[in-house]
């Protein structure tokens, strides 16, 4: 079995990485980048020693499927996981009233930002400071626990669950699912997906 180990360049880095998938060339043993559009195979930048991406910006260029592909893509409302998640907050950042929803929301955010434990809703600290704030909608006192935030995280996955249902329904393509799975060094597992889809020309 042969060892297809390569040093990749971190996508990103150039504009052109978004245009393509990374990829190995099994026959040849080589790796390789796929273009999202025409699913035409070019090497790899990481294949020379400057590691420049020349090749992937003369394909996207060139490719006109790629150009129809980016263009469908940018119109079908396609988001991350992140902006998903974070949808139905950014529709009221310009609403100037604090209410209880939108403390328990900023709270939430809070937490999961820097993945503080939901143990510290709990803190006297934190706890004081959320009974001084004051709501425009009459409620008294802001009161959190670790049950408060562990149930807004909950519904607000099934909001953002159900707001990727309704995104891949109006896809109208192909869409493939990777999964991966590995095990961080200090024991955590960890569950990656990862979604794309093709348009058809």
């Amino acid at each position: 079995m042969q060892d297809f180990t390569w040093q990749f360049e971190k996508p990103g880095r150039s504009q052109f990485w978004n245009n393509f998938d990374e990829a190995v060339n099994c026959l040849k043993g080589s790796p390789v980048c796929v273009c999202k559009g025409c699913r035409a195979e070019v090497g790899h930048p990481a294949r020379n020693v400057q590691k420049t991406t020349t090749t992937l910006k003369r394909h996207s260029e060139s490719c006109e499927p790629l150009k129809r592909y980016l263009q469908n893509c940018g119109s079908s409302g396609s988001s991350t996981i992140n902006q998903l998640f974070a949808a139905r907050t950014a529709k009221g950042q310009n609403n100037t009233k604090v209410t209880l929803e939108n403390i328990r929301e900023e709270v939430l955010r809070f937490f999961i930002s820097e993945n503080i434990p939901f143990s510290q809703a709990d803190n006297p600290h934190f706890r004081r400071l959320m009974q001084w704030v004051l709501c425009s909608d009459g409620a008294s006192q802001v009161t959190l626990s670790r049950k408060t935030v562990r149930m807004d995280l909950t519904r607000q996955g099934q909001l953002t669950k159900a707001d990727l249902k309704s995104t891949l329904a109006e896809v109208n393509s192909k869409i493939s699912l990777a999964l991966d799975c590995w095990t961080s060094r200090n024991g955590f597992a960890f569950l990656g997906n990862t979604l794309s889809c093709n348009v058809e020309m």
